[in-house]
């Protein structure tokens, strides 16, 4: 099982406010004066932050329409108001203007066509939420199963304005006393330890590839270590990534949720 998180930066080094996102248990219908034609895919909606004011919504052509309606709302289970009409099928993207800095907003888009003097709806797409922000910012979700594992992964979308780069190697802290011992090492200093340094603080070395993550798109993150580790929810997987020409260290953890601060 899964936990998706919303993850908006505020104040570098603390820890921020988490939303869990349960899923598709807010699906909404269209009510019963509207029409829905089979024939009409759900878009597949992606959007992330494109300024401190405004979000950028992306989706894919769907066959047969003849126009988009963009719906939003304030709260991923609230009221959602159309805010936008695309009249043209070939126009695929809307950026949403003059809204608050770091305040989320949640959006699904439809196509719709005409039959006669008829207008037909297809499926929404999923909800997908952003908020306005200059910072990094993100979702993920990470697994909270118990087992013993060379490898550990993260799957990642960045909600923010630039690409996140996360650098190949990073750390696995295997509980909450492994974090506080974690704390009081510098920022660097742990990168000239052994692996049997490391191990006696419950620390392993974690390496991948460089991972590159452009605003609005999905990566899986996945490091493996040379020893096999304890994973389980309660532990955290350290690593860094560089965003708009600042690197920052971030951990991400099933129980804990996420922290970042600056180099």
């Amino acid at each position: 099982m899964n936990r998706k998180h919303y993850h908006i930066t505020l104040v570098i080094a603390l820890v921020m406010a988490l939303s869990v996102i349960p899923g598709a248990i807010f699906a909404d219908s269209a009510s019963a004066a509207e029409t829905i034609s089979s024939d009409l895919a759900a878009p597949k909606l992606i959007n992330h932050a494109a300024s401190a004011s405004t979000i950028k919504n992306t989706w894919n052509t769907v066959k047969n329409a003849k126009g988009y309606e963009v719906f939003r709302s304030t709260k991923i289970d609230g009221t959602y108001k159309r805010v936008k009409t695309i009249k043209s099928p070939k126009t695929v993207s809307w950026t949403d203007k003059k809204l608050k800095e770091s305040k989320f907003y949640f959006y699904k888009v439809r196509a719709y066509r005409y039959s006669g003097n008829r207008k037909l709806y297809g499926a929404y797409s999923a909800i997908q939420g952003a908020a306005p922000t200059e910072h990094p910012n993100w979702e993920y979700s990470i697994s909270n199963k118990s087992e013993k594992t060379k490898k550990v992964s993260i799957k990642l979308t960045n909600k923010s304005r630039h690409s996140m780069v996360f650098l190949p190697e990073g750390l696995y802290v295997n509980n909450n006393t492994a974090f506080k011992k974690w704390k009081k090492l510098g920022n660097e200093e742990w990168k000239d330890m052994t692996d049997s340094q490391l191990k006696k603080l419950g620390l392993t070395l974690i390496k991948g590839k460089k991972v590159t993550v452009k605003p609005g798109k999905t990566a899986k993150l996945t490091y493996k270590s040379g020893t096999a580790v304890k994973y389980t929810k309660y532990g955290r997987i350290i690593s860094e990534f560089r965003y708009n020409g600042g690197t920052y260290g971030v951990f991400h953890s099933y129980k804990y949720g996420t922290s970042i601060w600056a180099y």
